[in-house]
């Protein structure tokens, strides 16, 4: 009987030493993306708000009343589309968005459209009383603009055909290290004339005029903007996950102390035992 429960341990501890390599070589994966991202997210940063003080001068200038990016009539309708991950094992990223989502829709009783990045933490949503349109598009581990221009002009085609009339993104912005945010922004139609813009002659001069260029600088800004929490939701990610994959090593690393213990004890009370009928047997013979 002790034999069988030594293999047994000897099978696990085996188990134990597999999944911390699993865990050591997903969290070095994890951190070589995670690194190439926060380049690219320092860089993104500062284009967006480059980009961004573009769009509000041209939306200053803009004093016109219609437009797409401005509103467009379609159905009373909210379309989130949510940056969730393709894979899990990354800690509570995916469902942190999800909770923050559910409140929200919970509060406003709407009836949205939702349009995910990734398959991890749909099980949450589908396990709502409602009827929900979900679908799916794919993102590299590593976006580039190439991508988020994809990105905005699949949401941008949903938009304009009316089915929506208003786009949130629900995404989890990188702040540090040990510090991130789950946020839920509109960024369509924009904002500015609800909130009050002032719409006033700016000191610039615009060439072509601001009738044939703010189209092309809002398409720009909405470019910039996917392109920004793409990378955003990317770095969390790849940081929760190395974060995840180290917790579980530690774990590991505990489990197989608390196995390799349980092991040299039944070793040792099966090597006592051996003895203890070796010297009574001798014993028994003088």
């Amino acid at each position: 009987m002790a034999g069988a429960n030594m293999i047994s341990l000897l099978k696990r501890a085996k188990s134990v030493r597999n999944i911390k390599k699993m865990t050591k070589a997903m969290g070095l994966v994890a951190t070589s993306k995670f690194q190439k991202c926060k380049v690219y997210l320092f860089a993104s940063d500062k284009q967006f708000a480059a980009i961004s003080g573009i769009k509000d001068d041209v939306a200053r200038a803009d004093k016109s009343e219609g437009g797409i990016f401005l509103g467009n009539g379609g159905n009373e309708r909210t379309l989130y589309v949510v940056l969730n991950s393709t894979k899990g094992l990354c800690g509570g990223y995916n469902n942190n968005m999800f909770f923050a989502l559910i409140d929200r829709l919970r509060e406003r009783g709407d009836h949205p459209m939702i349009l995910t990045t990734g398959g991890k933490g749909l099980s949450i949503l589908k396990k709502l009383n409602m009827e929900l349109e979900i679908d799916t598009i794919s993102t590299k581990d590593v976006p580039d603009p190439e991508e988020a221009q994809r990105f905005a002009d699949r949401i941008l085609e949903i938009y304009a055909k009316g089915e929506v009339n208003e786009v949130c993104l629900v995404y989890t912005r990188y702040m540090s290290q040990v510090k991130n945010e789950v946020s839920i922004e509109r960024v369509l139609p924009f904002e500015g004339r609800e909130e009050g813009w002032e719409l006033r002659d700016t000191e610039f001069e615009f060439e072509p005029g601001i009738e044939e260029l703010k189209d092309k600088v809002y398409s720009l800004y909405l470019r910039e903007k996917f392109y920004n929490v793409l990378v955003h939701a990317k770095v969390t990610e790849h940081s929760m996950r190395m974060g995840a994959m180290d917790t579980a090593r530690k774990n590991a690393d505990e489990l197989l102390v608390k196995v390799e213990k349980q092991y040299n004890r039944m070793r040792q009370q099966t090597i006592t035992q051996e003895l203890t009928e070796i010297i009574g047997g001798a014993e028994a013979q003088i």
